[in-house]
């Protein structure tokens, strides 16, 4: 897309956000040059900002930001293209499309239910381009705490069967489960013991499909639980990758040094929220998730709750980094984790 014939002082932010905008959708350039192509210097100050500066704030992640752009457009009433973007690159940022549609139901009871219904058609002609049914499957957060309320109730009166097992952790008397959303078909649920239980608390990866339970990994601080020796291994060295990351960045912070010794400025700005924990001497628990995926769980990082940083590695490096919101059973929906 041309300039607008001058320097606006937009021009560095525009051409950041049009790359993280064309990172979340495969046709993103060529859909904001249709968007802008009768005003360039508008999308210079709207794609700067929102995707420019914005989304590289530190505070939030993509999939928490989008979700807070969805509320703040479905609020407002725009119900054509900013609604439009903003449903499909939410999804692409890993929102999980039955948490899009409760976005637009949060909205009614403080924006007023005709605003609310007036999104609709809009967001389901975009599912309906992307495939997705209307309605939608359940969220992976529904599906988990159904699975777990279900099993819950079958070992108070019949006692725990071998369906039930997968799910052992959180059933333990007066353990405190909480659950994380990583992406629309996977989640993660925190089991900590509310006395001593073997000295440690356990995590569950559970992904979902078509609205099920399809697979539970009770996972170890060494390597996944499950699994051939071969995957064991390779998830101990993802352990192993995000446990020298957590000692450097404990080492060097983001002092002068940090850039060179973490792998760049963006990983850097990820680790923002990882820096309370470790200057407070909490010392969290690494756990590999797969070939290329660990997690590490700081215990008692504030009143919020845990934090949950997963790391994406490779090459014995991490590569990417998401740390994850509070969302705890029985509560509110919180943000969370994108898994990609």
């Amino acid at each position: 897309m041309g300039s607008a014939g001058h320097d606006d002082g937009f021009g560095g932010l525009y051409a950041r956000g049009r790359e993280t905008f064309a990172g979340l959708l495969p046709d993103g350039g060529e859909r904001l040059d249709a968007i802008f192509a009768l005003s360039p210097g508008l999308a210079h100050v709207a794609v700067g900002t929102v995707y420019g500066y914005l989304h590289h704030r530190r505070a939030l992640d993509a999939r928490a930001r989008e979700i807070a752009a969805l509320a703040a457009i479905v609020s407002s009433g725009m119900c054509g293209t900013p609604l439009a973007v903003h449903t499909r690159s939410a999804l692409a940022a890993g929102v999980a499309p039955a948490e899009i549609v409760e976005v637009v139901v949060e909205c009614a009871a403080f924006a007023g239910f005709p605003r609310a219904v007036s999104a609709l058609p809009a967001v389901e002609k975009v599912f309906a381009e992307a495939g997705i049914a209307s309605p939608p499957q359940r969220s992976p957060r529904e599906v988990v705490l159904e699975a777990l309320d279900t099993a819950r109730r079958r070992t108070a009166t019949d006692g725990r069967g071998p369906e039930d097992e997968p799910f052992a952790p959180a059933l333990r008397p007066g353990s405190d489960t909480t659950v994380y959303t990583l992406a629309p078909d996977r989640a993660l649920v925190l089991c900590a013991p509310a006395g001593p239980v073997d000295g440690e608390g356990e995590i569950l990866d559970i992904r979902v499909v078509d609205g099920r339970v399809a697979g539970t990994t009770v996972l170890t601080e060494s390597a996944s639980a499950a699994g051939p020796a071969g995957a064991r291994e390779t998830a101990g060295a993802a352990r192993h990758a995000l446990t020298a990351f957590l000692r450097d960045l404990d080492a060097v912070g983001h002092g002068p040094a940090a850039e060179f010794v973490l792998g760049g400025p963006d990983l850097l700005d990820d680790t923002a929220p990882l820096l309370g924990p470790l200057a407070a001497g909490i010392r969290p628990r690494v756990y590999g998730l797969g070939e290329e995926c660990a997690a590490a769980v700081f215990e008692d990082a504030g009143p919020s709750g845990p934090v949950i940083a997963l790391a994406f590695c490779e090459g014995g490096r991490v590569r990417s980094l998401r740390v994850a919101g509070d969302d705890r059973a029985g509560a509110g929906p919180g943000p969370g984790l994108r898994d990609g």
